[in-house]
C-alpha cells in the first residue's frame, strides 16, 4: 500500500522541486530575493524603444525600492556582462506647471533614492543606475543606453 501511495505522490513531490526559474520568461534572472523576474538589456535604444522591448516581454524599466533591490540588480547586471555601464530604469523628471518632481513610469512611490554625488543632473529627465558602482544618473532620454526590464511572472 505504502509503495502505491509513493507512485501517486512522486508527480507531486517532483512539482515541488522544479526550480522557481521555471516560471520566468527565457532569458530572465529570477531573483527570487526581490520576488520578481529581471531582463537586463545590453542592446543600446532610448528611454522610449527600451521601454517598448520591456512591454513587448510583458514587464516595464524597473522601479527601485531598496539598497537590497539596487544592489540586487548591480549583482545580476554584473553576471550578464562584467561591465554594461548605465541602465535606464522607470525613474524620470516630471514637471507639472511649477511643481518639479521624480517619479516612477510604474505609478509605485519613490521610496528610495541612490543618486551620485552631484546628481541628478539640473534638466535632464530620465534616470539610470551605473553597474559596477549602483549610483544613479540623470541622463538625456534619447541617450543609447541598456535597460533593466521587471517581468510579470505567474506566482505560485
Amino acid at each position: 500500500m505504502l509503495r502505491w501511495s509513493l507512485i501517486f505522490l512522486l508527480p507531486f513531490l517532483a512539482l515541488l522541486t522544479i526550480p522557481s526559474s521555471a516560471q520566468c520568461p527565457p532569458n530572465t534572472f529570477n531573483a527570487t530575493e526581490l520576488r520578481e523576474c529581471v531582463h537586463i538589456e545590453l542592446a543600446p535604444a532610448n528611454r522610449s524603444q527600451q521601454w517598448d522591448m520591456c512591454a513587448g516581454l510583458k514587464g516595464y524599466l524597473i522601479s527601485i525600492h531598496s539598497l537590497y533591490q539596487n544592489n540586487a540588480l548591480v549583482q545580476y547586471a554584473s553576471e550578464v556582462s562584467p561591465s554594461p555601464g548605465l541602465l535606464y530604469t522607470a525613474l524620470y523628471y516630471e514637471q507639472v506647471g511649477h511643481i518639479q518632481f521624480w517619479e516612477n513610469w510604474d505609478g509605485t512611490t519613490v521610496d528610495y533614492l541612490n543618486w551620485a554625488p552631484g546628481e541628478p543632473t539640473p534638466g535632464v529627465q530620465c534616470a539610470t543606475i551605473d553597474v559596477p558602482s549602483g549610483k544613479w544618473y540623470a541622463v538625456e532620454c534619447g541617450r543609447p543606453l541598456g535597460a533593466i526590464c521587471e517581468i510579470y511572472y505567474p506566482r505560485a
